[in-house]
């Protein structure tokens, strides 16, 4: 394995407020505000809404729905078998989407099988992720590190760039004579198998667990943090680890509670980032290039 250990200087930085994003809404409403759910876009036409919380009550959505791009609708398609918020998904070869809970009510965490084709939903178990925040993202580089690196840190965030790149944003503690806690930015090639882990300066605005990442063009967009940068969404160069503070237009989401719990979907092929829950009453989405 091979690491490398970079200081990212404040100069290094971009801040730039040039270019907005434009949020536009949809007329699929949800049928109640909502934070805390799963996305998962099939690929094809259909974003699936998986689960979710009220903003601060001990109650869980149990809707699995599914919006559909080409008619701008959004329908109640199955629901869970248990209570679950939070958490990520993951997509089989026949079409499937595994959705893995990582809520903030629950412990241990349950995991669902949805068929989309026949509506079946199958409980699979329930797990221990150790400390939710962490998991999946410190699967792929739960390696041996050299003592003066020490862990890779809790695992905040992650985002894949659909070839062979996982990107993933952690909060690293160091203690000796009291403690320091720094951010810190792990490149992870998965056919190499080669880590680059980047020391960020503090205040760097990485994404918190319950934000969404997407990948477009070369570039890592942060939506739904609460990093103290209200109504703005964050652009990330990994190749440079500079970053651009991008005002967003037409969504008000000044606070963290209305931030956390946001979900980002991009869809390539229209050039277009959509966006669910986050207190929100419908879905949104972001054209880029206009």
């Amino acid at each position: 394995m091979s690491v490398k250990i970079f200081v990212l200087l404040l100069s290094a930085i971009l801040l730039s407020t040039t270019s907005a994003l434009v949020v536009q809404p949809t007329d699929a409403l949800f049928p109640t505000d909502r934070v805390r759910t799963a996305v998962h876009y099939d690929g094809v036409d259909s974003i699936y809404i998986f689960g979710g919380t009220p903003l601060s009550e001990m109650e869980f959505y149990h809707e699995i729905m599914k919006y559909s791009i080409s008619n701008g609708t959004i329908e109640v398609v199955a629901n869970l078998t248990n209570d679950a918020d939070g958490g990520f998904t993951l997509g089989d070869e026949n079409g499937n989407i595994n959705y893995f809970a990582i809520g903030r009510w629950i412990n241990p965490d349950p995991i669902h099988h949805f068929n989309p084709g026949t509506g079946e939903v199958t409980f699979i178990r329930q797990v221990v992720m150790k400390m939710y925040h962490e998991a999946p993202y410190a699967i792929p580089i739960a390696k041996e590190f050299p003592v003066e690196i020490g862990s890779p840190g809790v695992m905040y965030n992650a985002v894949w760039d659909g070839d062979e790149m996982f990107y993933m944003f952690a909060l690293y503690t160091y203690c000796s004579f009291g403690c320091v806690s720094w951010p810190v930015f792990h490149s992870y090639n998965v056919t190499s198998e080669q880590i680059e882990t980047t020391r960020l300066e503090y205040g760097y605005p990485i994404p918190t667990r319950e934000a969404s990442l997407v990948w477009r063009d070369g570039f890592i967009y942060i939506f739904g943090s609460d990093g103290g940068w209200p109504n703005s969404a964050v652009r990330i160069n990994p190749a440079t680890k500079a970053f651009t503070i991008l005002p967003v237009q037409g969504l008000s989401l000044p606070n963290y509670h209305g931030r956390a719990g946001v979900q980002a979907v991009y869809v390539k092929e229209m050039d277009r980032v959509y966006l669910f829950a986050g207190t929100m009453d419908r879905v949104h989405y972001i054209q880029f290039g206009q």
